[in-house]
């Protein structure tokens, strides 16, 4: 079994998307700014190369809703935190 480059783009940036939900609400020294938010970015990116590349479109349509979740959890622990 080949692997193609666009499963490499899904899978990356899946996985990139759930560290990004399950780290974004680390604001204690502002360590979501280091371990968080760069997965954030980069599976942003991730995402949109592969849903242009990919004939496949469908399996893309979790990432963004993780990302989502993750950025909702960054800000809402940050306004609790503040």
């Amino acid at each position: 079994m080949k692997i193609k480059k666009e499963d490499l783009f899904f899978y990356l940036s899946l996985v990139c998307a759930i560290w990004f939900a399950l780290t974004s609400g680390l604001w204690t020294y502002f360590a979501n700014v280091v371990l968080s938010l760069p997965f954030g970015i980069l599976s942003l990116i991730l995402w949109i190369v592969g849903r242009e590349r990919d004939s496949m479109k469908a399996r893309y349509r979790f990432v963004p809703i993780i990302l989502t979740v993750g950025l909702i959890i960054a800000i809402v622990s940050l306004i609790y935190i503040s």
